[in-house]
Parts: structure tokens; C-alpha cells; sequence
């Protein structure tokens, strides 16, 4: 009996665009689906929303549906990478017009829910500097390369790559947040917190006090707690 593949993102387009300097311009502009942009090369900026942030090298940026947005090359030439895309299969995924450019009104009865990637919160965030993490700019032109084969296999494959890229971005958020908690409170605080709990991880069926294994460290039990609290959480 066959089985059935998992669940996958539907890729409905995935490439690389250059916009000339003193250009602008988006990436094939269907405002349907979510939009995965990352920039490749060159300085500029995008209109998100009515709001206008930088669109620097090594920015990516996740559109929403319904979103307008806009690329803006003033000063130099810039290649961005965009990947359009369902998170999960719709009724309607596989027969929806796959090239269709932003209309001048929009059918709202087809605008795909709008979804986060855990733990990226766009209000906070609306967008990720990836400097110095280069392993999602690596998976994105993986699978622009995968889904440019134009076969069902590639488009399943390419799509399973993009869950995959999720889980990095997951893991690049989390390592992000470990290093702002590190910088905040310092090299030394973060040594003592990790002493700490190797050795209450090491005394489990008798563990010491709080206060006795903060004396250890050379800090009292309730600045123990709350430096757990601000490395840890």
C-alpha cells in the first residue's frame, strides 16, 4: 500500500532577481502567498507596510500575505533571492495561477493565513541581520538551484528544504538570543552560571543548596537565582 509523502511547504517560486541601481521593484509580486526575501548583494531598502528599513547583504526578510512591499536600489545594484510559498498545502494550492503579478484590487477570499516562523515575531523583528551566519544563505541558494530543475521530485524536494531552512532560522534565533544574554551580562557571570549547573546536574540524587552552591561561585543564593534566570531563561 503506498504511502502518503508528508506535509511540506509548496514552493510556487523560488529565484534570484537583480534590481539596477536607481531601480526598484519586488519579486514577482504576488501578494497571495508568504515571501522569503534575502539579500545577496548590494545596499538599499524596502517599503514593508508603509515602513522603510534598510535591505543590507545578509538581510532576509519573511513578506506576509497582503503585504505591499517595494526594493529600493538608490546608490548600487542589488541581486535579491525570493522564495514565494504556502507553509502547508491548501485546497486550491495546486491549481492557483502560479505567475500572476500583483492585481489592482485584491481577491481577500485567496489571501493565504498569515504565519510566523517560531520564534521570529515581525513586530519585534521585521527583519533578520544573518551576518556571520552563513549556513541559511548556503540552504537558500541550495534550493533555488533544487527547485530551478522544473520536476514534481525537485518541488517536493526544494519544499523539504524549506522546512528544513525553518529550523535554522529557529536555531539562529535562539543562538542569537544566547549571545545577547552572554554580551548583557557578561563572559564571567556566564562561566559562574555554568558551573553552577554542572553541579547541580552532577548531584541529582542529593543536591546541594542554592546558597551552598552559590558560595562556590563567590555569589550569594539569590544572586545565583536571578543570573540563572537572566542566562538560562
Amino acid at each position: 500500500m503506498p504511502t502518503s509523502r508528508p506535509f511540506v511547504p509548496f514552493i510556487r517560486w523560488a529565484n534570484t532577481v537583480r534590481i539596477p541601481r536607481g531601480g526598484h521593484g519586488a519579486l514577482n509580486r504576488r501578494l497571495y502567498d508568504h515571501e522569503l526575501v534575502y539579500v545577496l548583494e548590494g545596499q538599499g531598502n524596502i517599503i514593508l507596510d508603509g515602513q522603510t528599513h534598510p535591505a543590507n547583504p545578509d538581510h532576509l526578510f519573511l513578506v506576509q500575505p497582503g503585504i505591499y512591499h517595494s526594493f529600493l536600489s538608490p546608490d548600487e545594484s542589488q541581486r535579491l533571492l525570493g522564495i514565494h510559498f504556502d507553509f502547508e498545502p491548501h485546497d486550491d494550492t495546486l491549481t492557483f495561477t502560479e505567475f500572476e503579478s500583483a492585481p489592482d484590487v485584491l481577491n481577500r477570499s485567496r489571501l493565504r493565513p498569515r504565519r510566523e516562523i517560531e520564534g521570529w515575531h515581525l513586530a519585534e523583528r521585521p527583519f533578520l541581520d544573518l551576518t556571520g551566519h552563513p549556513r541559511v544563505r548556503r540552504q537558500l541558494e541550495e534550493l533555488v538551484a533544487e527547485y530551478g530543475r522544473h520536476d514534481q521530485q525537485s518541488r517536493f524536494i526544494a519544499g523539504a528544504q524549506l522546512l528544513a531552512i525553518f529550523g535554522q532560522i529557529e536555531r539562529e534565533l535562539t543562538l542569537m538570543g544566547e549571545v545577547a544574554r552572554h554580551q548583557r551580562v557578561g563572559a564571567d557571570a556566564v562561566r559562574r552560571v555554568q558551573r553552577a549547573r554542572e553541579q547541580l546536574e552532577r548531584e541529582l540524587e542529593s543536591p546541594p543548596t542554592i546558597e551552598a552552591v552559590a558560595a562556590q561561585v563567590g555569589w550569594s543564593g539569590d544572586h545565583l537565582r536571578r543570573m540563572f534566570r537572566a542566562v538560562l531563561d
